[in-house]
C-alpha cells in the first residue's frame, strides 16, 4: 500500500518540480535579462509575474476542481511555455514584461492541479474518501443533534 501511495504522488511531484523551473528562472534571471539588455523596469516585470500569479489564483482557482487537474494543467503548461518563450526570444522589454505576466498566469494553477491529481489517487486507493465521508456525516449529525436540544 505504501508503494501505490508513493506512485500516486511521484509523477505529480516530478511535474511540480519541473514546473518550478518557470518560477526559478523568472525570479533569478528576469531582472538580469533586463539589466543585460539595458531595459528599464526589470522589477516591474517581476511584479507583473507575481501579480498575475495572484490574480489568476483568485479568479480562476476554481477551475482545477471544476474541470479536473490534468485538463487545467495542460493549459497552464502551455501558458508557462508561451511566457518563457516570449521572455527568451524578445528584443524588447515590454514584450518580456507581458511574457512574465503570461508565465505567472500559467504557473499559478500548477500546484492546485497537481495536488488534485496526487490526492485523488491517494484518497481512493487508501479508502480515505470513505472515512472522510463518514466523518463528515458524523459531524453534520452532531450539529443536528445539538440543534434538537436547544
Amino acid at each position: 500500500m505504501e508503494q501505490s501511495g508513493f506512485h500516486s504522488v511521484f509523477w505529480p511531484g516530478v511535474g511540480f518540480a519541473l514546473s518550478g523551473i518557470t518560477f526559478g528562472s523568472v525570479t533569478t534571471f528576469l531582472t538580469l535579462l533586463f539589466s543585460m539588455n539595458h531595459w528599464n523596469h526589470g522589477a516591474l516585470a517581476f511584479a507583473a509575474f507575481a501579480c498575475m500569479l495572484i490574480v489568476t489564483r483568485i479568479f480562476f482557482g476554481h477551475l482545477p476542481g471544476r474541470f479536473g487537474g490534468a485538463t487545467v494543467l495542460l493549459y497552464c503548461l502551455v501558458f508557462q511555455a508561451a511566457g518563457l518563450i516570449m521572455i527568451g526570444t524578445t528584443a524588447h522589454g515590454p514584450v518580456a514584461m507581458v511574457g512574465a505576466a503570461v508565465a505567472g498566469a500559467g504557473f499559478a494553477l500548477v500546484f492546485p492541479c497537481l495536488l488534485i491529481e496526487a490526492v485523488k489517487g491517494l484518497l481512493y486507493e487508501n479508502g480515505i474518501m470513505e472515512k472522510f465521508n463518514e466523518a463528515h456525516y458524523d459531524y453534520k449529525n452532531r450539529e443536528n443533534i445539538s440543534r434538537s436540544y436547544r
